[in-house]
């Protein structure tokens, strides 16, 4: 110990590397003088690493509980939080507390090892957990987990003791807003007094939040507080002058102009016989600054101010020159004058910043002041195109994508299911991996579904039909938190008025939406959020970490993504992702099982989960958005057209059609599942509506290049039916009683067969027929068969 106070005091006097390193080379074995020196040395000292080092070659054989101690606060300096938590472990009961059990806490929170940090503050005694550090800590436990109830409810905690503490309010209104309790938050905000206290960035957040939720009484006045008492930081401005008066309410509220000069009034004058124009605001607030044009109102220059009118005309002669005339020619209230300020001194202020003040508009040269704006345009269509090709190839993901667009992944799916180019990657299409998810599906208890996935399934309006399958299905806190920004995105664009510049072509074209659009996507984004919130919320926390390899990835995505791999490594438990290269991804990432929505659907039906219009319901959906490879048994294609009277001029019998005859399609696949299909209309089907559906049919496999022509498709498929027939038709119970075992089976089938084969030539005939008349249809350019 005293070797360590040595190292301390050698620290104040500029000495510590040598002394540390003459006690290190004395005492080889003491943890205290190398924690000691892992504390007090600079970060960039060779000997601070060495005293690290050989601080974790001791750690092992460590008894006393101070030397744990010492070791474990060098660890935590260093930012080894893991070991740090473990060496903790060892000193620390949860039985009461003490600094070594904050310390823990802080430590499993700093190495993400939520679970463990959540299992141990949910141990400690109801005392500890409500002392108001506990609490806070509680709370940051509890939200980097994704349980804000509980995050919140720890928080309020320790504002019961202060109310007004800033920083641990606005940790609470983030949480009570992310939890959909924006009504809690409005109900405080108008309790707030005028005078509360906090830095400048807290003020303007505060005022920022006030604006959103309507709460209106004292946004102006906090805002004005915190933009003066933080002027040279240009984040304080763009609140200030973006976020209030371009963007929020505050800029949009009916403002009544000043009649007469006074108080908090803004003055321009403009001098009679000059050129100067000058601009004094009345401040009311301590400590007004010339250079900001504010002058004390009770000043004696306020005073000859006071009173005066636009059109006035009065003589100021304390400005340095002899008397002037100055007419009075603006009066406007401080609040607005300070917007229009920072709009024209920002650049000024912060040469370096481009936020405010990077464009302006020459109305003698429109086109060139227009040109780094249309440049910008036209680059983010080409990059976008480039982007777009890489998502094709399957190996970008939806949110990756978004992220590289500057745009949100909702917004991406909106964008594919649009395009005439683009498709949804869902799923390669083979045998193997179907059956393979259909498994998967089929024994997961509970699903955990990824942001897109989810909000997908809901604008496609089969979600209740996908998520049957499963026992349960629930998402994290991130995924809630991305639905509930959309939405206010949806809300604001609608606010402001919609509309976007795009490059289309050579040219350029401004996009506006209706009213009528704007109010349909808010209510489909209310209605997505209202439906989400009705699923569990599944803590975010890792058995496992991320693969180092992946974790860039992760990390530059929103936290919903990476939250949702972990929930799915609870075992039991799959992720639902219907992004194959995401899906891919957290598999390999997270080392966990995933599913898609199709495979889902196919696990529910095999297990009697869904009716047959609903699993034709999301089949068809999963087509129409385009979802690669939506695969559809023969059944499934029989169901969907005798649902329809096997009417080709049903729009679902027309796109199962589409669907299972053309390009990109295994030829072969699709006559045997035609060939049953076309067996089962045989039997059922009235002859007039399945020559429809046979010449529909038809004309669907011998269309893509490379296939058959119409001749050779109605031989692959009769081939393909004989074989079918022949194999289905039964030995009569009558031929086995009548024969012995001597009887050959061939024997017994022979009457079956030649019964097969007359159904086959007749069946052949009919499709003959039909191919004869869609040629005949096609010399004489008529729509349809007769």
């Amino acid at each position: 110990m005293a070797a360590g106070v040595q190292i301390e005091g050698a620290a104040r006097l500029g000495e510590t590397v040598e002394t540390a390193e003459r006690l290190m080379r004395a005492y080889p074995a003491s943890i205290t003088i190398r924690s000691a020196a892992v504390g007090f040395l600079p970060e960039t000292a060779p000997l601070r690493a060495t005293a690290l080092e050989e601080l974790k070659g001791l750690i092992d054989e460590i008894t006393d509980p101070r030397d744990r101690f010492h070791a474990a606060e060098a660890l935590f300096a260093t930012g080894d939080y893991s070991r740090a938590a473990d060496l903790y472990a060892t000193v620390s009961s949860p039985d009461k507390a003490s600094l070594p059990l904050r310390r823990r806490l802080v430590a499993l929170y700093n190495a993400d090892r939520r679970r463990e940090a959540r299992k141990l503050f949910e141990r400690l005694p109801v005392a500890v957990r409500s002392q108001p550090a506990y609490a806070e800590l509680g709370f940051a436990i509890y939200e980097r987990s994704g349980l804000l109830a509980k995050a919140k409810a720890s928080l309020e905690i320790a504002l019961a003791v202060e109310p007004f503490d800033l920083e641990l309010r606005l940790k609470w209104i983030n949480a009570a807003e992310r939890s959909g309790r924006g009504g809690e938050v409005a109900d405080w905000l108008k309790q707030v007094p005028p005078t509360l206290e906090g830095r400048p960035e807290q003020l303007m957040t505060l005022a920022g939040t006030m604006d959103r939720l309507g709460v209106h009484g004292g946004v102006l006045p906090l805002a004005y507080r915190a933009l003066r008492a933080g002027y040279s930081n240009p984040r304080i401005h763009t609140s200030y002058t973006l976020g209030l008066f371009i963007i929020g309410r505050a800029g949009k509220a009916e403002r009544t102009t000043p009649e007469v000069a006074g108080p908090d009034v803004a003055v321009t004058l403009e001098e009679v016989a000059g050129d100067r124009t000058l601009v004094y605001v009345l401040e009311t607030a301590p400590d007004p600054r010339i250079e900001r044009q504010e002058i004390a109102w009770d000043g004696d220059l306020a005073k000859q101010l006071t009173g005066v009118r636009i059109g006035d005309r009065i003589e100021l002669s304390n400005l340095g020159r002899d008397a002037s005339y100055f007419t009075v020619t603006g009066l406007m209230d401080k609040y607005l004058h300070a917007h229009f300020r920072s709009l024209n001194d920002f650049r000024s202020l912060f040469p370096s910043d481009k936020t405010l003040g990077q464009f302006t508009f020459d109305p003698d040269a429109p086109m060139e002041s227009l040109r780094p704006l249309l440049d910008d345009v036209r680059d983010r269509r080409t990059r976008g195109e480039t982007l777009q090709q890489h998502y094709m190839s399957g190996a970008l993901p939806v949110a990756v994508l978004g992220q590289l667009t500057g745009t949100s992944a909702f917004d991406v799916w909106e964008g594919i299911r649009a395009s005439r180019d683009l498709i949804f990657m869902t799923a390669v299409g083979t045998v193997e991996e179907s059956v393979g998810g259909v498994e998967r599906a089929a024994a997961a208890k509970s699903a955990v579904v990824d942001p897109v996935t989810l909000y997908g399934l809901a604008r496609l309006g089969i979600v209740g039909n996908v998520i049957a399958g499963f026992d349960e299905v629930g998402l994290v806190q991130g995924t809630l938190d991305l639905l509930r920004t959309h939405y206010e995105d949806c809300v604001e664009a609608a606010r402001n008025g919609g509309g976007s510049l795009q490059a289309v072509g050579e040219g350029f074209a401004l996009l506006e939406s209706t009213e009528a659009d704007q109010k349909a996507r808010i209510d489909e984004a209310a209605e997505i959020l209202a439906f989400a919130e009705t699923l569990p919320i599944y803590p975010s926390e890792a058995i496992q970490p991320i693969a180092e390899a992946a974790q860039a990835i992760f990390m530059s995505l929103p936290p919903a993504y990476v939250d949702t791999v972990f929930a799915a490594q609870v075992p039991g438990r799959v992720l639902l992702c219907d992004d194959r290269a995401m899906r891919l991804l957290a598999e390999t990432a997270g080392l966990i099982t995933a599913v898609w929505s199709q495979a889902a659907v196919a696990a529910s039906a095999q297990a009697g989960r869904l009716t047959t219009p609903q699993i034709i319901q999301a089949t068809l959906a999963f087509i129409h958005a385009k979802s690669v490879f939506t695969m559809v048994p023969a059944w499934l294609v029989g169901a969907i057209i005798d649902q329809a009277d096997w009417s080709v001029t049903n729009a679902d019998v027309g796109t199962i059609i589409d669907h299972t005859t053309g390009a990109g399609n295994d030829p072969e696949s699709l006559y045997n599942l035609w060939s049953v299909v076309l067996v089962y209309g045989w039997f059922n089907a009235d002859r007039s509506t399945l020559r429809e559906t046979a010449g529909a049919v038809i004309r669907g496999l011998s269309l893509p290049a490379g296939r058959p022509t119409p001749q050779g498709v109605v031989s692959a498929l009769c081939s393909r039916i004989g074989t079918r027939l022949e194999t289905l038709i039964p030995v009569s119970r009558t031929a086995l009683l009548s024969t012995t075992r001597l009887t050959r089976l061939e024997v017994l089938r022979r009457p079956g067969r030649e019964a097969a084969q007359v159904v086959i030539g007749e069946i052949f005939q009919f499709l003959t027929s039909v191919r004869l008349e869609l040629e005949r249809i096609q010399r004489s350019g008529e729509d349809s068969l007769e």
